[in-house]
């Protein structure tokens, strides 16, 4: 039995308006980003995520990951593997989710050993678009979720700001109390 496809909304527009973008559309950049690898994943268009099950083939060298999407896009998805393919490489893809199939080509655009890769969808039939749409569709319709920020060791901005008004506040008393015993004039 397939599992179900875990959704949950993580990104909207400005003024809260959804946006779904056909694949059709494609930044002239990520071309030169694949083929030198330097690049950190950044969003381009609304992603949601979406836990499904994927196959990435690599039809040059036969090599082949199974795995599973982190989160999907109109124009791409992120597979999390532990040994991704290099950017630039060409690739042919399915993903399994709530019954369904969607087959594709597509690219690898980013890398990042230990944590997975990024593929965008090529040559998207229309038969495959109606199916990422409707997954898109399902998701858009989610509760929104924040994404958690993570709290580096060095501690999160509102722990900077209360230690540094803290620091004025403890000061500001130290002199009062100094003033207020004459040893200041």
């Amino acid at each position: 039995m397939e599992e179900p496809a875990a959704l949950t909304h993580s990104a909207v527009e400005p003024e809260g308006r959804q946006s779904i973008m056909t694949s059709a559309t494609r930044s002239p950049e990520t071309d030169g980003i694949a083929e030198t690898g330097n690049w950190y994943p950044q969003r381009s268009g609304l992603r949601y995520s979406f836990v499904a099950t994927v196959e990435v083939l690599d039809p040059e060298s036969g090599k082949q990951v199974i795995s599973k999407t982190a989160n999907l896009s109109s124009y791409g998805c992120h597979v999390r593997t532990a040994t991704p393919f290099r950017p630039g490489t060409i690739v042919k893809l399915t993903v399994r989710a709530r019954g369904k199939s969607f087959r594709s080509g597509g690219k690898i655009i980013y890398s990042v050993g230990g944590e997975g890769m990024g593929v965008r969808f090529d040559h998207v039939e229309s038969s495959e678009q109606v199916v990422l749409n409707e997954w898109l569709m399902h998701a858009s319709r989610e509760p929104q979720r924040q994404p958690q920020k993570s709290v580096k060791a060095g501690g999160s901005g509102q722990r900077n700001i209360f230690f540094a008004v803290s620091v004025v506040v403890l000061v500001a008393m130290v002199a009062a109390i100094l003033l207020w015993a004459g040893v200041l004039h």
